[in-house]
């Protein structure tokens, strides 16, 4: 999901998430770990846009949450 709004002429605001979830459709041997591997917690991002004629400048925050369903069986850590 993304959202840019138009402060004023020349200044913009930009949104930003993201979010996966998964679950196994069968279970691999020697794996009883119900979540799936390799899936990113939810990250977030919010940036300030400047764009005039001559010049332009972004000040980004980016953030990600920790992440929580891992599979352990599968060899994931934190």
């Amino acid at each position: 999901m993304k959202a840019i709004v138009d402060i004023v002429s020349d200044l913009s605001l930009e949104a930003g998430a993201a979010y996966q979830r998964g679950e196994k459709d069968s279970q691999p041997d020697d794996n009883d770990d119900e979540d799936l591997a390799q899936i990113p917690p939810l990250k977030t991002r919010l940036a300030l846009h400047y764009d005039h004629s001559d010049f332009f400048a972004t000040l980004e925050w980016i953030h990600s949450e920790e992440a929580d369903d891992i599979d352990i069986d599968a060899g994931e850590v934190r």
